[in-house]
């Protein structure tokens, strides 16, 4: 099953379509900007059209997180997640499947935007692709928690040139600590693999965590 219908935008959200637009030709334009090998004068003429861009764009600014109702984060804020979210550029986007067992699994090609070692993802992307699965397991599978603890081991170079699926499931629960693995593979061979800790948040610290407080919401 595809993941539950709060886990995005409000779909008669108006602003949703014409911004995930946004996010899809931004997103384009950082491939381009990765790959381009237009001669300078190209370049400084683009750089003066994406820098008057982004000052229209930076006009006026939506709403902080901590202005929103847990609804309203639910909803809409999901749509600017740096791996899940559409309108986000930085973000592939994944798109998660999951099931009732705890296992959640997306399919995603990545490209030289990614590129860390010469031909190979970069480590901190492959840990960001994984951690995000691993969250979308233990919250499927029961309470959803915050990641207390993450080892990733890179096997091999993760490829930017075929399609890679990152897999991840729920072991156990012990209380408020929830364990989860993970891996990326493609064509059978596993770049890297996991193993995370959780801690579930209590009810009472939810509220704090999304208000901002201090204090830890695992505490």
């Amino acid at each position: 099953m595809s993941e539950p219908d709060w886990l995005g935008p409000a779909m008669d959200d108006p602003r949703l379509a014409p911004m995930t637009a946004l996010g899809d030709a931004t997103r384009a334009l950082m491939e381009a900007v990765v790959e381009t090998g237009v001669d300078l004068e190209a370049i400084e003429q683009t750089t003066k059209e994406i820098a008057a861009m982004a000052e229209r764009l930076d006009a006026q600014h939506r709403p902080s997180t901590l202005e929103m109702d847990p609804i309203e984060i639910r909803r809409r804020f999901v749509a600017y997640n740096p791996v899940i979210g559409k309108v986000n550029p930085f973000a592939p986007p994944l798109v998660v499947d999951v099931d009732e067992n705890g296992h959640a699994s997306a399919r995603i090609q990545l490209s030289r935007v990614h590129e860390g070692p010469p031909n190979a993802v970069h480590g901190g992307i492959v840990a960001l692709l994984i951690d995000q699965l691993l969250g979308h397991a233990v919250g499927t599978a029961g309470q959803p928690g915050m990641t207390a603890q993450l080892t990733v081991n890179y096997r091999k170079p993760t490829p930017y040139d075929r399609e890679l699926l990152v897999e991840a499931w729920h072991t156990r629960t012990d209380g408020r600590r929830i364990y989860a693995e993970a891996r990326i593979s493609a064509d059978g061979v596993t770049y890297a693999d996991a193993k995370a800790l959780f801690i579930a948040v209590r009810l009472e610290r939810r509220a704090e965590l999304l208000r901002g407080d201090e204090e830890s919401p695992l505490a």
